[in-house]
């Protein structure tokens, strides 16, 4: 399986997967998209959410005449939530960074349900600060050592 292979079949997984649709139109009130790649000079806007958007970096190695590629697979994960809390003092919580982290972990769950993918997950990490009520995060998964056509 080469390394765009494997991206395919993530895209794929995800944006049929049935517990990620039912919980998107549960929370947001419509289905989640699913990018392979993202155009930086025509970004998302709020409608597009919520979005995974899937890219990667790569670093190679050969043996016996072949070449393998382990890639860092990078999920952007993005939701648009206006949940706020405030206290008597002024102080405030905005809930939507709560909000990503469990849309990211059912997104980071699905993905290691993915059959035949040779995967580990190595974390989740939200950005700070986000546009409000925009809020974007990262799951970085290791897709590892992955047969390169040449």
């Amino acid at each position: 399986m080469t390394v765009t292979e494997a991206l395919r079949k993530i895209k794929e997984a995800l944006q049929n997967d049935d517990e990620l649709i039912d919980y998107c139109l549960r929370r947001y009130g419509r289905r989640h998209r699913v990018y392979l790649g993202l155009d930086l000079n025509a970004p998302p806007e709020a409608a597009d959410y919520p979005l995974i958007a899937i890219g990667y970096r790569s670093s190679y190695a050969e043996r016996n005449l072949r070449r393998f590629v382990s890639s860092t697979v990078t999920l952007f994960v993005g939701i648009t939530y206006e949940g706020q809390e405030e206290d008597e003092h002024g102080n405030r919580e905005y809930t939507g960074v709560a909000e990503l982290e469990d849309f990211a972990a059912l997104v980071r769950d699905r993905v290691c349900q993915i059959e035949d993918l040779p995967i580990e997950v190595l974390g989740f990490e939200p950005d700070f600060p986000a546009p409000y009520p925009v809020w974007t995060g990262r799951i970085e998964v290791l897709l590892k050592s992955v047969e390169q056509r040449r």
